[in-house]
């Protein structure tokens, strides 16, 4: 997809997702614990479909876009985790965002802002868009707390917008603006560039028990 180089955070990087990467995609889909962050809405297709999928839609869908997370020190980069853009407006330059991480990372509040960090330094400098929008359900509070907690605004709620395992969810959108990234940035820089550091300092006046390790968790509250 001609993919600039993106920058890469201190322990993981972003990179355009190959067709190596469809059995970890064909994994995600088998994950139905994490179906409503990458909205697939309880559908499953095979390595086939996938494959298919990704060389006659993605790689032709200048508004659709993978990319795979992977460990700086992993030689073959190996996927652990996934972000993707969907609804690319380039005139009104939003670009609408999702993620998923490998269990592991999950539990790492500071591996979570990294990518964070990561793939809005790809919208807002490598693509100069001025608006990140995401959408989460309500299974999804903590998430949205810490993303709260990091500049991102609830938007809106869609109420019963979302059905999956015999239920419908509400779901919020939430989105993150040029400006406030900068603010974050700057106070990333001022901090050292110790994600540990600017972690406490954006979580400081939050309630305590928003701050356990549930806070951070993408993939079950």
């Amino acid at each position: 997809m001609g993919e600039k180089m993106i920058k890469p955070g201190p322990n993981l990087c972003m990179l355009p997702m190959e067709e190596r990467h469809v059995p970890f995609l064909q994994n995600l889909q088998m994950d139905w614990d994490n179906a409503d962050l990458y909205r697939m809405r309880n559908v499953i297709y095979s390595v086939f479909e996938t494959v298919a999928w990704y060389r006659n839609v993605l790689l032709n869908n200048e508004s659709l876009r993978y990319f795979i997370i992977a460990a700086n020190d992993d030689p073959n980069k190996n996927p652990v985790g996934l972000v993707y853009y969907s609804n690319i407006s380039q005139k009104a330059r939003v670009i609408e965002q999702g993620i998923y991480l490998e269990k592991k990372l999950r539990a790492k509040p500071t591996a979570i802002l990294e990518v964070i960090h990561i793939s809005a330094r790809y919208v807002f400098e490598t693509l100069n868009y001025r608006k990140i929008k995401m959408h989460l359900t309500e299974r999804r509070k903590s998430i949205m707390r810490a993303l709260q907690a990091i500049d991102w605004v609830v938007e809106g709620r869609f109420i019963k917008e979302v059905f999956f395992w015999g239920k419908y969810y509400d779901e919020y959108r939430l989105s993150l603006f040029d400006e406030s990234y900068h603010k974050l940035v700057a106070e990333f820089e001022a901090s050292g560039n110790d994600y540990q550091r600017y972690l406490k300092a954006r979580l400081k006046n939050m309630p305590s028990a928003d701050i356990k390790s549930a806070t951070f968790q993408i993939g079950g509250d």
